[in-house]
């Protein structure tokens, strides 16, 4: 404490590379992940569903795993938002939590969500802030030229771990939105402020005013491939940006494609293109 102000210092998760390190799996050039290629990506699944808490990730078992990632979440919210804020229905600000977590990586509505919860659009907003203070979550815009549209644009919301994600009401082995979520975590590491997503006939996942991102697990699908490069290049037109596909499935890259693998991506230490 000085004069009165308390210094508030924020500590990430541990990014794959630092999780790499722990394990003492080389990957720092392109030969050594050449040569460490099955056990980068062995890291990655399990990387993938429990994310960056060292407690979690080293715990012995997925029941240890979910459990510890479990009362992570609920102490935050007992013990730091409902004291903080003096939360009367503590229960429904849980409930809510855990609701969002299975929706993550979706637009959210506070109407629909007031009606959800019976409680005020205002409230909805409210617990959703204290989510953000205590980094337990974050919302994005969808990208507009003017701030002021930005501002008032439906959210997309993103979980700021992915192990947050197996506390969600019926957790699932979403490897899809697994995915998203963890290119979310990454991006808004090196550009919290501008990350945005973009929609109108077609959607990019995000946009962080340099490249567009498109995220999928597999791109075998020859329609799926063909909707995720449309809407690359219909946005990239328009705004004059190159693009990027995203994807874990090694097989889903073709020469010529702006695709890449997600291990990669996250292993380059310089310009995200």
């Amino acid at each position: 404490m000085l004069s009165g102000r308390s210094l508030n210092i924020h500590l990430d998760t541990f990014s794959f590379s630092e999780y790499l390190r722990y394990l003492q799996i080389p990957h720092h050039d392109e030969l050594s992940r050449s040569q460490h290629r099955i056990a980068i990506l062995q890291a990655f699944d399990h990387y993938l569903q429990w994310g960056g808490f060292f407690e979690v990730f080293t715990a012995p078992t997925p029941a240890i795993r979910q459990a510890i990632s479990l009362s992570y979440a609920q102490n935050i919210l007992y013990q730091d938002i409902v004291p903080r804020h003096q939360i009367r229905n503590a229960a429904t600000l849980e409930h809510l939590f855990f609701y969002l977590m299975t929706n993550a990586t979706r637009e959210i509505n506070y109407t629909t969500l007031s009606q959800t919860f019976g409680v005020s659009d205002k409230t909805i907003r409210d617990y959703l802030g204290y989510f953000e203070e205590t980094f337990l979550l974050k919302r994005i815009d969808r990208f507009h030229h003017k701030p002021k549209e930005r501002i008032k644009s439906q959210k997309k919301l993103y979980a700021l771990d992915n192990g947050f994600l197996q506390t969600a009401t019926k957790p699932t082995r979403n490897l899809g939105q697994a995915l998203e979520n963890l290119v979310f975590i990454e991006l808004n590491r090196r550009t919290p402020t501008s990350l945005s997503y973009v929609r109108d006939t077609c959607e990019v996942d995000f946009f962080d005013g340099q490249t567009l991102y498109q995220v999928s697990y597999t791109l075998e699908d020859a329609k799926t491939r063909q909707r995720e490069l449309h809407a690359l290049e219909h946005f990239g037109t328009q705004l004059h940006k190159p693009g990027l596909i995203l994807v874990a499935d090694p097989l889903s890259k073709v020469d010529g494609l702006p695709i890449e693998t997600v291990t990669t991506w996250l292993l380059r230490q310089n310009s995200p293109l």
